[in-house]
């Protein structure tokens, strides 16, 4: 048996996918950064447990939402770092210091159907659980991530277990239909998993080929030698990882175990070894 396994969503179709999920978005966000030396976007994508401080919520570094085609340079948000981390306060050690591309909590959510499963994938790298899960993690004391809450904007009327008839169209014309929500006393409870874990460099990732201006592994183009598979030896400790230099995320055999145990749905292990 495989020590390691990757999660992975379930195989659907583009309207299955989008009526069981949904999708995300963050009020306020960090801008992007495009470094100058590498030429490569710094975007975190993670979301920070913590709201948007008050005073910094109507500034144009935070809010509206920055495009992510919108980029700064290192300098400059090491500037703008400087003067927002006294007002954002302590953050879990294991988050660091503030990233380009950081949103603030809560995570707005849209979905197309009345959420009922425990991992909800909205978009890539993104991926909420349901309190269940949640709960479950703190009781298994499970390392390697953070929660951050989140709040239904607009919701549909069926099940998402429902037989799924699409009316053509674009599958986000079905966020469209949803409705928007008045009372969420009758909605399940999602949280948003940021993975603070991280693995070692996968095969093929040359350590010592590290930018100088924003201290990341210089990653080969595709079709070189990288291979993105985890190996044992690259595990650094966590019960939950991000593959280093992509976004798959992989668990251990405690943590497959723990949660195929409670029967959580929507969700599948593949094992870490098998390359993606």
């Amino acid at each position: 048996m495989t020590p390691f396994w990757r999660l992975a969503q379930p195989q659907q179709d583009d309207y299955r996918a989008i009526f069981v999920n949904g999708e995300v978005r963050c009020e306020h966000e960090l801008p992007t950064v495009g470094c100058r030396t590498c030429a490569r976007v710094r975007w975190s994508g993670r979301v920070l447990p913590v709201d948007c401080p008050p005073a910094w919520r109507s500034r144009p570094a935070v809010s509206p939402r920055p495009r992510r085609e919108h980029r700064i340079t290192n300098a400059a948000f090491a500037e703008l770092r400087a003067k927002l981390d006294p007002d954002v306060g302590p953050l879990p050690s294991t988050l660091g210091g503030l990233e380009p591309g950081d949103r603030f909590q809560p995570v707005l959510v849209r979905v197309p159907s009345r959420p009922s499963a425990d991992f909800l994938w909205p978009g890539v790298g993104d991926l909420l659980v349901s309190e269940r899960v949640r709960s479950l993690w703190e009781h298994e004391a499970f390392t390697g991530a953070v929660f951050s809450r989140t709040e239904f904007e607009r919701v549909g009327r069926r099940a998402a277990d429902a037989a799924l008839r699409p009316r053509g169209g674009e599958p986000e014309g079905m966020l469209r239909r949803a409705v928007p929500v008045a009372d969420t006393n009758d909605l399940p409870r999602y949280w948003f998993i940021t993975v603070t874990g991280t693995s070692e460099l996968p095969p093929g990732v040359d350590a010592s080929s590290v930018c100088a201006e924003c201290g990341r592994a210089v990653v080969p183009a595709f079709g070189s030698a990288r291979r993105i598979v985890f190996e044992p030896r690259m595990w650094r400790g966590d019960d939950v990882a991000l593959l280093a230099t992509t976004l798959h995320v992989i668990v251990t055999d405690r943590v497959r175990r723990a949660l195929e145990h409670m029967g959580a749905t929507n969700v599948h292990f593949l094992p870490a070894e098998q390359e993606a």
